[in-house]
């Protein structure tokens, strides 16, 4: 359940930094801030699945 909500709240974060960057000419930082909270996300998944 805690994977679930990590889930949903990378999703918004990621959706909102990637339409940020739709709309912008600099758009270099919102895909930086998008990619990295999924590299986030699987990276602490990887290690809460070790732990198990």
């Amino acid at each position: 359940m805690k994977t679930f909500i990590y889930l949903i709240i990378t999703a918004f974060i990621s959706v909102g930094a990637f339409m940020a960057a739709f709309n912008q000419k600099a758009s270099t930082m919102p895909y930086l801030i998008a990619f990295g909270i999924w590299i986030l996300f699987f990276w602490r998944w990887y290690k809460r699945s070790r732990k198990s």
